[in-house]
């Protein structure tokens, strides 16, 4: 075995094939068992497409002109990025209409599932709002939503709507 592509799991070797086979519970178990490789791990693979990508002179969104990332961490501590990027000509607010902007938005980003395959319907359901303790019969984040069959966009509302009446727009 090439000792560049040397992998060890419970301090013993393991070929790629052999990670590739691993269940979902031994994985999490590795994955809880080291948890600041895993993030070093998330991180640089970020990074990278981050570098090799979406900045690169590819352009898949255009040319970014500038960008803030934050790496958040769940109860599962599996980790995630929120990210806003500035482009080029980008539509705004300000001189655009809600229909342009849109339109741009949705040249990039999508929602869907076109797959009908059991694990992933799974690992949606992972991913979706949760309750807390706090909860009181309804969420007061108004979830859950409904898909939406568009891209909306949404303004402020008026310093006049009160906080009762915010809550009743959810």
């Amino acid at each position: 075995m090439d000792p560049s592509s040397t992998n060890l799991v419970d301090e013993k070797d393991c070929s790629d094939e052999e990670l590739q086979n691993l269940t979902w519970s031994e994985k999490g178990r590795f994955i809880q068992s080291d948890p600041v490789t895993c993030a070093r791990h998330f991180d640089h693979s970020f990074q990278s497409c981050t570098t090799n990508f979406i900045l690169s002179d590819l352009h898949p969104v255009r040319n970014v002109t500038d960008w803030f990332s934050r790496i958040e961490f769940q109860q599962r501590e599996s980790p995630h990025v929120h990210m806003m990027i500035w482009c080029d000509n980008a539509p705004n607010l300000n001189d655009n209409s809600n229909e342009e902007i849109c339109k741009y938005i949705d040249q990039f980003i999508t929602c869907s599932i076109q797959n009908s395959d059991a694990s992933l319907t799974i690992l949606v359901k992972l991913l979706q709002h949760k309750h807390s303790r706090a909860w009181k019969k309804r969420c007061r984040f108004g979830f859950p939503k409904p898909p939406m069959q568009q891209t909306i966009i949404f303004h402020p509302l008026d310093d006049q709507v009160t906080l009762k009446g915010k809550h009743k727009l959810n």
